[in-house]
């Protein structure tokens, strides 16, 4: 099953009979940790059935970490080979089963809003539409450093320096984070 997620050209109905004949596999591991939705979010994404096929099979999937803890969510803003619609239509779905994973850092201490602004591959594609959804299910991670003590607006400036509309996202959502926290902090003062 982790072969025919990671095959572009498999599809869905590949999966499906995988499936059929082993109905647990969509919750296997492989030795490095990843189930098959990772090795999905590898993928180009081509057929978006074949991303509800895999969550439905195995819901726990989209919130599981791997060995260097990276989810699913993770492998998908680090992947080079899907484009800017499949990455906007995927990452919902992928943050509506794990709402949670937004927030994790994996071994490097990175979110996948870090991992999604770094990804140079992404340039002049990564699209407003991605970011929000990330920021918008873990608005903390904006002001996180990850264990090279770069947030994801260093990650931004560096991968994506052109990107004005990106830039203001990702810091009206950081500056939205600090007051929250700031008057949480009152609050729990007071």
């Amino acid at each position: 099953l982790h072969w025919a997620a990671a095959n572009d050209g498999a599809g869905a109905e590949v999966l499906l009979m995988v499936l059929e004949a082993h109905e647990r596999a969509a919750g296997v591991a492989d030795n490095f940790g990843q189930l098959p939705l990772h090795w999905l979010c590898t993928s180009a994404l081509g057929d978006a059935r074949a991303l509800t096929l895999l969550l439905d099979a195995h819901p726990p999937a989209a919130g599981t970490a791997d060995r260097q803890k990276r989810t699913p969510c993770h492998v998908l803003c680090a992947s080079s080979r899907i484009d800017q619609a499949s990455l906007a239509a995927a990452l919902p779905a992928l943050l509506a089963a794990a709402p949670a994973s937004a927030a994790l850092a994996d071994s490097r201490g990175q979110t996948p809003l870090h991992v999604l602004c770094a990804n140079q591959t992404h340039a002049g594609s990564l699209g407003a539409e991605a970011l929000r959804a990330l920021v918008g299910a873990a608005p903390a991670a904006t002001g996180m450093v990850d264990l090279e003590g770069h947030t994801p607006l260093h990650y931004l400036a560096k991968s994506h320096p052109e990107a004005g509309e990106l830039w203001q996202i990702l810091i009206a959502a950081a500056e939205a984070a600090e007051a929250a926290g700031a008057a949480g902090a009152a609050g729990a003062a007071g």
